[in-house]
């Protein structure tokens, strides 16, 4: 059982695992796999705990994309997409204003989901 898992960048793992067979080449492999994926799928949104906002999930795709998406095209497209449901208030929001809305992702719909244009 692996109970100390962590979270790394990129960057660390394949620093990490440079040493240990082929690791760091098929890290590499699925990053560019991932970021690939980002433009027409829902694979960043697996990378979120189980309730998120949909500001995880626009920081979720633009870390995978390795570049900003715009705010307003983006939540519309995620939410016309029916693999979120609203979950309520999000009760461990940190930022300043009103507490957002949770959502949480359905991992069958979302799984197979493909945008029907690239995010740009």
């Amino acid at each position: 059982v692996a109970g100390d898992g962590q979270w790394l960048s990129v960057e660390d793992a394949q620093v990490r695992c440079s040493d240990v067979f082929d690791h760091s080449t098929l890290i590499e492999k699925a990053w560019c796999r991932l970021r690939a994926k980002a433009g027409y799928t829902a694979h960043p949104l697996f990378l979120l705990p189980r309730e998120f906002t949909l500001v995880d999930a626009q920081k979720s795709f633009e870390m995978c994309l390795g570049r900003p998406v715009e705010k307003k095209a983006f939540r519309r497209r995620l939410l016309d997409a029916d693999i979120l449901s609203e979950h309520g208030i999000c009760e461990h929001w940190q930022g300043r204003g009103p507490k957002p809305m949770a959502y949480t992702l359905d991992v069958e719909k979302a799984s197979r989901y493909i945008f029907p244009r690239a995010l740009t």
